[in-house]
């Protein structure tokens, strides 16, 4: 390429400078490697990288789910507790009804006997004198 030019365009300080700055990508951690695997490694890190957050982003959105409906099988297993206490106190209330009732009418049957017998009683003792 130099050849091709004159001797006022090579002697040019913007063109040819009296020193030449070189620029050396800075590699992360310790790599000491040179070459042209050290880009593609760490192009393949970075990705793994970016892999790697994807993944535990996933992992902790899955979490916070599972948390999530698992506060709401809690919260409807508390309900159908609830619900069931309450259908169980209603049943105790009723069979609390159910063995009053029954013991008013078993009472209210031995009052109809003794009346009953009482009037047969009364009966027979009038057909005795009557007869």
């Amino acid at each position: 390429f130099e050849e091709t030019l004159t001797k006022d365009q090579r002697s040019d300080p913007e063109w040819f400078p009296t020193y030449l700055q070189v620029l050396v990508p800075t590699l992360e951690s310790d790599e000491s490697e040179e070459g042209e695997w050290v880009g593609r490694v760490r192009a393949l890190k970075m990705s793994i990288n970016r892999l790697e957050k994807k993944h535990e982003a996933a992992e902790k959105k899955r979490s916070e789910e599972l948390k999530e409906s698992e506060k709401k099988r809690k919260s409807e297993i508390e309900s159908l507790h609830k619900k069931l206490e309450d259908a169980e106190m209603k049943r105790d209330a009723a069979e609390k009804k159910i063995e009053a009732a029954t013991q008013k009418a078993e009472k209210r049957e031995l009052e109809m006997k003794s009346m009953l017998e009482t009037i047969l009683a009364m009966t027979s003792k009038n057909n005795a004198e009557k007869g």
